[in-house]
């Protein structure tokens, strides 16, 4: 997780997004919500170009001569040869996020958001400020004299409530290829813009800024992953009665009953067909809403209640499960869980055990509401 508690920057200048893909985290905030994302940033800023020089005295002199009435037969003095123009000196750049050997996120402290534009802040790219009620993108470049520039897109729907003091599942699905960049929240289509210029420069990286010093931040399950292209909602992903499968490619999917998943290999079984699906060929599945339970119900089944607080097993790119751990050898791991009973996970693609919610150095977070 990323702790905010004034207006320094998360910066993941390497972050290879794809052409086609999504950006998806879990935001958390105390006070009112002022938070700008850097989207497809190269985090290089342009170096506007030097001013040219007054004329030196010499040149002065020069003028003022001329224009002085001259004798007769007094020549006028000998003007000195002009050079010939030359071709303005290519602009220069200045990378604004020092690398590391290692990807990672990385927390910087030159942005002042009072002195410069996004485009001095972030390079070419876009910024998507977060506020309670709305929404704004940003497109940011330099001029061909090294101004930066920072435009506002117009959206289509960009009406979101957010309370303060609240949370959030972000989402931003994107596609450079058609200029398109659509945000979802908790799920819900909440606002999309068309860049009818095309995605300004090639950076591929992202960064998140908490805009008011006086307000916490907390982001995490940051996930960057491929998106099929398919503009419809989240929720339109969700039947009441089937199971729905999503392929790898992006565009086949079928519904029907999930009836086992074993040996590398998912059942479905619907009123067409049974297919047996390559769980490798598989992007998502999405089981019917009519036999999901509510978590967070208050009239949860003692069955269904965690005796313990158990371990959460986060993997990459995405996907966590929950478990009371009871023994580990190498990469395999085995616990209790009220859903599935005993049950053996393999911990190869892990990328965090996490044993305790939250963070014991922050526990201010959640105590000064």
């Amino acid at each position: 997780s990323f702790y905010s508690l004034d207006n320094r920057a998360l910066v993941y200048p390497d972050a290879n997004m794809p052409d086609i893909g999504r950006l998806k985290f879990k935001a958390e905030w105390k006070g009112r919500l002022n938070l700008t994302l850097a989207l497809h940033s190269d985090f290089t800023r342009v170096l506007p170009a030097e001013k040219k020089e007054e004329p030196k005295a010499e040149e002065a002199e020069e003028i003022e001569d001329d224009e002085k009435p001259k004798a007769e037969g007094e020549q006028k003095p000998r003007k000195k040869e002009q050079p010939e123009k030359q071709d303005p000196a290519p602009l220069q750049k200045e990378r604004l996020v020092d690398f590391r050997k290692n990807n990672a996120f990385q927390n910087i402290a030159w942005i002042n958001p009072s002195k410069r534009t996004h485009a001095d802040m972030f390079g070419t790219g876009y910024t998507m400020t977060l506020y309670s009620s709305y929404p704004n993108l940003s497109r940011n470049y330099f001029s061909e004299t090294g101004v930066a520039r920072t435009q506002r897109m117009a959206s289509v729907r960009s009406n979101i409530s957010l309370s303060e003091g609240g949370d959030a599942e972000i989402e931003i699905r994107y596609n450079r290829k058609e200029s398109l960049m659509i945000l979802f929240i908790n799920g819900t289509y909440a606002a999309q813009w068309n860049d009818l210029g095309g995605f300004p420069g090639d950076g591929t990286g992202f960064g998140i800024v908490n805009n008011t010093s006086n307000a916490r931040v907390r982001i995490s399950e940051v996930m960057i992953t491929s998106w099929n292209g398919m503009t419809d909602s989240a929720n339109s992903m969700v039947h009441p009665d089937r199971d729905l499968v999503l392929l790898g490619n992006g565009t086949d999917r079928f519904s029907g009953q999930v009836i086992e998943i074993k040996d590398g290999v998912a059942l479905l079984k619907s009123a067409y067909m049974n297919a047996e699906i390559p769980v490798k060929d598989l992007s998502k599945i999405v089981l019917k809403k009519s036999t999901s339970t509510d978590l967070d119900s208050d009239d949860l089944s003692e069955d269904l209640t965690w005796a313990e607080e158990p371990m959460t097993i986060v993997y990459k790119p995405f996907g966590k499960i929950r478990l009371n751990p009871i023994s580990a050898e190498r990469n395999l791991l085995s616990g209790n869980s009220p859903f599935f009973g005993e049950i053996t996970v393999d911990l190869s693609s892990a990328a965090m055990l996490r044993f305790t919610e939250g963070s014991p150095d922050l526990s201010d977070w959640f105590d000064d509401l």
